[in-house]
């Protein structure tokens, strides 16, 4: 029979067409940094523990192909696409659905796109519950099978993991119920060899999951679940009934941002009432037990209630996640249609219900053929993320090996880092490298503390490239800065990036030097204001403290007021620690303030700062604080330069 393979292959072929399309987003890229980024297996774990919030089956094959099959990450678009497309067969070959239900089931948004165009871990549980249905039909025959593939179900992410309990605590109930069956089919080491490794899965999965939440909460969850306020509650109820929504209606919203935003019908009810959304919610919710039999009933409502956990209590999620619903109730309309004995909740005439049954289902395919349909045109027309291009840009007009690139936020760089295959600086975590360290970070950082962080570079690498998130106010562009380059109109909106470049060389061929100060002059135009003292010693100023608040403070008048030129000063300095270093300004008739200084970033060891300074022309005192009060600051120099046409 050629329908399967047919239509198997039309599958493949739309979905190489628009995979090769697809540019991976920040998600793709962590999963294939976990296996690329770490040197051994134990350092991989570590790595996930500390940095991921899923199981770690996916990662493991990742981690195989980065160290033995290929370094280059669209490498994981081949497996992705293997394993989706196999569940695809799988699906046409033998699901108990009618041809035309079965094709619109493969072309519809969740398995066409969602887990089939990106690669993340889902699909890799979506196959085994797709096995697990096949296993079903002569289950006591293939108790061995189907607690393997549980087994592997729960390792694949938390979802399927959620839907491999159900699907277990169905079983066990029917065997109970069916015990004189089971005992007469399947012999007790099977029995027990079914349970013991179902439930090594479950332990395997829950260590995996529990090692993360330990390392990256200081609360147990459910110590958390008792902490919740009612407004937190009611956020969360609103925000489950918009996913339920769109889980079984994806249509988008027809916005370029359309696929981490809701759905188009619970943006639209939402926007009215969210009742609206809850109720309808509901409705979507409750409806399946109805077509639904007996025994999947069981399976349908602890899936769903262990996956709307998440949410609830756990993290925020989306129409990734959502979507394992509408999987959840595909697979228990499956094993619904094999119990031909199994009766429906409501003693009705069974061809009624069926026609019920087929209905929704339709109905529900269609919404989710149009849903698919619309992405394809989105996915076909604009990026989905931009890091590909910013890092095909950098690559064709910088020696990447010969540039420092900084990139904040963190958590979107990444993806630019790992097109670019190169470890690049995050103001967020202080460190130089692909993988984003989730758990020691800080959230914000200003754009002045990103700047001058970036200036640190400057003097190693002489160009430095700032990948921003955000477009930065011109008024906030160091003067030392320009804009390269902007990437827009990106689907993941947080995956827009600008791009901002240093290039010391040439700020310094249009400088000219006006003043410079070090150990030879430096006690002349420098004093020690408050808790420290200079010494000179071996071509070096060192700065001693005396007290936990050191400053030193200039003592020479500036005069300076040529139109269209701007002031630069250099300061080379060493610092002992990280720390940060402020320069404050006094200007005629007033006194030293908070509002008129600026802040900078000191890295252990030597910087290079460029400081920009602000109206010169009234300035009568420069004041250098805080100076380290740990260690001796050593001061190399001060230089002043006029700078034309900066900008």
């Amino acid at each position: 029979m050629l329908y399967p393979y047919i239509f198997t292959a039309l599958f493949l072929l739309l979905s190489i067409l628009l995979i090769c399309k697809h540019e991976f987003w920040r998600d793709e890229i962590i999963s294939w940094h976990f296996g690329s980024e770490t040197n051994s297996f134990s350092e991989f774990i570590k790595t996930i523990d500390i940095n991921g919030n899923n199981t770690y089956a996916w990662f493991v094959i990742l981690y195989i192909i980065a160290h033995y099959i290929s370094a280059n990450p669209e490498s994981m678009k081949i497996v992705h696409l293997v394993i989706s497309t196999i569940s695809i067969f799988l699906i046409l070959k033998y699901s108990p659905f009618n041809k035309i239900v079965r094709i619109t089931i493969i072309f519809g948004y969740f398995f066409f796109y969602e887990y089939s165009i990106l690669s993340r871990n889902y699909a890799l549980g979506i196959l085994f519950i797709i096995i697990f249905c096949i296993l079903y039909k002569n289950k006591y025959k293939n108790l061995i099978p189907l607690s393997i593939t549980l087994f592997f179900m729960g390792q694949s992410s938390i979802l399927s993991f959620m839907i491999s309990i159900a699907l277990f605590s169905m079983l066990v109930i029917e065997f109970i119920i069916e015990r004189k069956y089971l005992i007469k089919n399947a012999k007790k080491v099977y029995i027990i060899i079914f349970l013991f490794i179902v439930l090594l899965g479950i332990i395997a999965a829950y260590i995996q999951i529990d090692a993360q939440v330990s390392i990256n909460s200081t609360q147990d969850i459910a110590l958390k679940i008792f902490n919740r306020n009612a407004e937190q509650n009611i956020s969360s109820a609103i925000n489950i009934s918009r996913g339920l929504v769109d889980s079984y209606i994806p249509i988008p919203q027809l916005i370029l941002n359309f696929w981490d935003n809701n759905r188009i019908i619970a943006e639209f009810l939402s926007s009215y009432n969210y009742i609206y959304t809850i109720l309808l919610a509901l409705i979507l919710f409750i409806f399946p037990i109805f077509i639904l039999k007996r025994k999947t009933i069981i399976a349908y409502t602890f899936g769903s209630f262990f996956i709307l956990f998440i949410p609830f209590f756990i993290y925020k999620c989306f129409i990734r996640h959502y979507g394992h619903l509408f999987i959840l109730f595909f697979c228990c309309l499956w094993i619904s249609r094999l119990n031909k004995d199994d009766k429906y909740l409501i003693d009705t005439k069974k061809n009624k219900l069926k026609t019920i049954q087929n209905i929704f289902f339709i109905t529900i395919l269609i919404f989710s053929l149009i849903a698919s349909a619309i992405t394809f045109y989105y996915e076909w027309k604009y990026p989905f993320s931009n890091g590909k291009y910013v890092a095909e840009y950098i690559d064709k007009n910088f020696n990447k090996d010969e540039v420092m690139i900084v990139g904040y936020a963190d958590f979107t760089a990444e993806t630019v880092s790992g097109y670019l295959n190169k470890d690049i600086y995050y103001p967020n975590s202080k460190n130089v490298k692909k993988l984003v360290d989730w758990h020691d970070r800080t959230e914000n950082v200003t754009i002045d503390e990103i700047f001058s962080e970036a200036d640190y570079f400057a003097d190693k690498y002489g160009q430095v490239i700032l990948v921003n998130m955000f477009e930065v106010q011109e008024a906030d562009i160091p003067f030392n800065y320009n804009l390269l380059k902007k990437f827009t109109d990106s689907i993941v909106n947080t995956e827009n990036y600008y791009l901002y470049c240093f290039n010391k060389t040439e700020i310094l061929n249009k400088s000219k030097l006006i003043q410079k100060f070090d150990y030879s002059n430096f006690s002349d135009f420098w004093i020690p204001v408050n808790q420290c003292y200079f010494s000179i010693k071996n071509n070096n100023i060192y700065v001693k403290a005396t007290g936990t608040d050191p400053y030193f403070e200039s003592i020479f008048p500036i005069i300076f007021n040529k139109k269209d030129t701007l002031l630069m000063m250099i300061v080379r300095i060493n610092s002992p620690i990280n720390s940060r270093f402020q320069i404050f300004y006094k200007r005629y008739g007033q006194n030293y303030n908070e509002d008129d200084s600026q802040y900078f970033t000191l890295f252990s060891g030597m910087n290079n700062i460029y400081i920009n300074i602000p109206n010169p022309d009234d300035l009568e005192n420069i004041r250098i604080d805080p100076v380290c009060a740990q260690a001796d600051t050593i001061i190399k120099s001060v230089e002043f330069y006029e700078l034309d046409n900066a900008k």
